[in-house]
């Protein structure tokens, strides 16, 4: 893992968890803390590169996912038969993850799922938008290559939505 973290950075924050992970069962204090620093900066280049995608995808600008058309359907069909949910719409682009500053930014491709929840029929199901979300991002990450980034993001249909979903 180490190795693969290394060599293909797109891998870096699932290896940096999994290597932590590893560590945590071994109670190796020292190696956890090292560990837990580089995952927490990995993570938060990540997080910055999955933001500035999900600004671009709601003013337009991202192309439809080039999932395999099983993982397209199975995803619609989800989402189409959740009573929670009025619309989806599954989109790609590309992150730019700086992972060191005197590197250039690691290319990593990204899936986003865009749902409209009615806010009121999620409460009759018991939903909040949380377990939602978490529901929906739990099978994309099943549904994507390991070395690509899922997002989803929620909106309700009591509120107005990003132009690209409209």
């Amino acid at each position: 893992m180490k190795g693969l973290a290394r060599e293909d950075p797109a891998f870096r924050v699932e290896a940096f968890a999994r290597v932590l992970a590893y560590f945590e069962r071994r109670g190796d204090s020292r190696q956890i803390e090292r560990w837990s620093a580089w995952l927490k900066r990995a993570v938060e280049s990540l997080g910055e590169a999955i933001s500035s995608f999900a600004t671009v995808a709601e003013a337009g600008q991202a192309r439809p996912s080039s999932l395999g058309e099983g993982e397209k359907a199975l995803i619609a069909e989800a989402t189409r038969l959740d009573p929670s949910l009025r619309k989806s719409w599954l989109l790609e682009g590309d992150l730019a993850v700086v992972f060191a500053q005197d590197r250039p930014p690691v290319r990593i491709a990204a899936h986003l799922l865009a749902l409209a929840i009615d806010p009121e029929e999620a409460a009759r199901q018991g939903d909040d938008e949380d377990a939602i979300a978490d529901r929906y991002g739990n099978l994309l990450r099943a549904l994507i290559p390991a070395d690509q980034a899922p997002l989803v993001r929620t909106y309700f249909t009591t509120e107005t939505l990003p132009p690209a979903y409209q």
